[in-house]
């Protein structure tokens, strides 16, 4: 049994120079009674009582290692993936098991919203995907980008973009499909984490029960 704790990669994708400013009434949103709830963006999600929810500290970890790991030695693409981060907010992040359990592999799911007050051109969840699929292009790890079935789908009520990704990391096959669409000029994304069938329909069942106000 592998010890594997999945990182969290590249979650902030569009890379901007400036400081973009929060909106007023922006919310990280909570959880109460199993219940994730976000009131600027008007969702909802189910979070299994028995799954381990990251804190903010433990995301930035998370993300820093992620960071590095795509990056590799290429500087310009770490600098790219810093400057992105000023305009990410990690809403919610769970993992099915405590970051470190001894599984083969830890499926989760998360919402990052990012700022693209400083990126006009990204007009949609479609756009914001393929922008996103350039910068993955220029990691140190390979990615693959498999085909999506429904390339645009409905979560609780709301379109979102679909991306399929796969990448090889210490011998384990990394499975990722993106969600993404555009609301109040953030790219709200959904981002599912998992290896092999069995636990990408335990995700998509999570997913199911997204409910937009």
């Amino acid at each position: 049994m592998k010890y594997f704790v999945p990182l969290v990669l590249l979650c902030s994708l569009i890379g901007c120079n400036s400081q973009s400013t929060t909106p007023e009434g922006f919310d990280y949103g909570s959880i109460e009674k199993g219940v994730y709830r976000n009131h600027f963006f008007n969702f909802s999600i189910d979070v299994p009582e028995d799954w381990s929810v990251q804190s903010d500290e433990m995301m930035d970890e998370l993300s820093e290692a992620g960071t590095d790991m795509i990056a590799g030695d290429n500087k310009s693409l770490k600098q790219d993936l810093d400057a992105a981060e000023i305009n990410t907010a990690y809403l919610l992040t769970v993992f099915k098991y405590e970051v470190g359990a001894p599984v083969d592999f830890n499926p989760s799911y998360l919402f990052v919203a990012e700022n693209l007050s400083m990126a006009p051109t990204i007009r949609n969840g479609k756009d914001y995907l393929e922008e996103s699929k350039k910068l993955l292009q220029q990691a140190a790890v390979e990615y693959q980008f498999p085909p999506v079935e429904q390339p645009v789908v409905n979560l609780g009520g709301k379109e979102f973009y679909v991306m399929n990704t796969v990448m090889e990391y210490i011998g384990t096959k990394i499975e990722q499909t993106y969600y993404a669409c555009i609301d109040q000029n953030f790219a709200l994304t959904c981002i599912i984490s998992y290896s092999g069938e069995a636990q990408k329909q335990e995700l998509e069942t999570l997913l199911s029960s997204i409910k937009f106000l």
